[in-house]
């Protein structure tokens, strides 16, 4: 029976572990940005073009990383 709840669940666990690995990409990147001077409106730009986010989303991850 867990075998087979496993199998059932495993498509949403592999999406959940994309989701979160993607979280940490972004807020390195949002790290890397702010060290190199950048400023928040080139950094929101940027990840909208890089993980094709919308401006709210990337603003988010930016609200989140301050």
């Amino acid at each position: 029976m867990c075998q087979a709840l496993l199998e059932i669940m495993e498509p949403e666990i592999e999406k959940i572990k994309r989701d979160e690995a993607q979280k940490g990409h972004i807020y390195g990147a949002i790290s890397m940005c702010r060290d190199l001077g950048l400023s928040d409106d080139v950094i929101l730009k940027s990840l909208q073009e890089k993980y094709h986010l919308s401006w709210k989303e990337a603003e988010k991850y930016l609200q989140a990383d301050s």
